[in-house]
């Protein structure tokens, strides 16, 4: 197959899954991934609410599982920019904003976040939680890494988390099943290309952290869905 053709079953593959994920789970719903923020967002948010004006950007929002906590967390002249691709998520992230009361204080972005061109020197805080392995390529990855890094003002904190190293495996034989992913990482390359990208900003945590693992159905199978993850919190130098 293709690297276009890849990447579109990927990318379909991506929407279709969060599509019906939130057609089924409400936000904050017990039991779900959408039950809690983030942990760290909690600690990262008391690091710029008493910045005047402040400005967050959450790359790949979804419904606003960490938008909408930290937004309720900042003074009402703070502001939450969410990116977000799937239109259907976007508008549930606007619904739920309203719905908590946050709806002046979070802007709500539905395109896909290599497309967006935002201010530099605007954001005190950047989260890409789980979300920048869906670039289109490496290269893109990196390019777009370099871009919100221009969009970031000097003292801004950087937290971002990937899936890296993705293994899925039949849960009956064991044996391996072929999935689609935007832009597949690489634990131990990824993270020494993220020590590159960081170079020259004050790095406070960069490497893995615990592993991810589930029993799930994919493709009609019972499999086993395994990855590790990786973390980076870094903040831009004073110059």
């Amino acid at each position: 197959m293709s690297a276009d053709n890849t990447f579109t079953q990927a990318r379909a593959e991506t929407i279709g899954y969060h599509e019906q994920y939130y057609s089924k789970h409400k936000l904050f719903e017990s039991g779900s991934w959408l039950e809690k923020p983030d942990p760290k967002t909690s600690e990262l948010i008391k690091r710029v609410a008493d910045k005047p004006a402040c400005r967050v950007l959450d790359l790949g929002a979804g419904v606003g599982r960490n938008a909408i906590p930290m937004a309720k967390a900042l003074p009402d002249d703070a502001q939450v920019t969410c990116i977000e691709l799937v239109p259907s998520a976007a508008a549930l992230l606007q619904e739920y904003a309203n719905q908590h009361g946050v709806g002046k204080k979070i802007v709500v972005i539905n395109d896909d976040f290599e497309n967006v061109s935002l201010p530099p020197d605007e954001f005190h805080l950047v989260l890409g939680i789980s979300t920048l392995e869906h670039c289109s390529n490496h290269d893109n990855l990196v390019k777009l890494i370099r871009r919100f890094q221009g969009w970031t003002r000097e003292g801004g904190v950087h937290f971002l988390s990937f899936s890296t190293s993705r293994k899925v495996t039949d849960h009956a034989s064991g044996k391996p099943i072929d999935t689609f992913v935007e832009t597949r990482l690489q634990t131990e390359s990824w993270q020494r290309d993220l020590a590159d990208l960081y170079s020259g900003w004050n790095i406070e945590k960069l490497g893995s952290v615990e592993p991810y693992s589930e029993v799930l159905t994919y493709r009609g199978a019972k499999v086993i869905w395994s990855s590790d993850e990786m973390e980076i919190l870094a903040s831009k130098p004073n110059q």
